[in-house]
């Protein structure tokens, strides 16, 4: 089940951006199974629970899709769960934005 979608559009390369995230209640629990992001180029993904990376997927241009599931880990209190994306440009020019989906897989 998805906790969570969302998308960043234009984003510059080079910079860590928000894909996706959810605030967690600091009375709930949750069950997080991974993630689902994709993109217009090839990147590095995160999967963040506050400030620690608990896994992390680079794309290529011939796959795009970064799928990632692994054992449920419980998140509980208030806390942010979220997927950021890197797409690197060695020689960015004005114009090398890229647009990003993702959704955080749980329940």
């Amino acid at each position: 089940m998805p906790l969570a979608w969302g998308q960043a559009k234009r984003v510059k390369p080079n910079q860590e951006t928000t894909v996706v995230s959810c605030d967690i209640a600091a009375n709930r629990l949750v069950k997080l199974d991974g993630f689902i992001a994709f993109g217009t180029c090839a990147a590095i993904y995160r999967l963040y629970v506050e400030n620690n990376v608990k896994c992390s997927y680079m794309t290529s241009e011939a796959d795009r899709t970064a799928y990632v599931v692994f054992r449920t880990e419980h998140v509980s209190g208030a806390t942010t769960i979220a997927v950021k994306v890197t797409h690197v440009a060695p020689a960015a020019g004005p114009d090398e934005y890229q647009d990003f989906e993702g959704t955080i897989l749980g329940g």
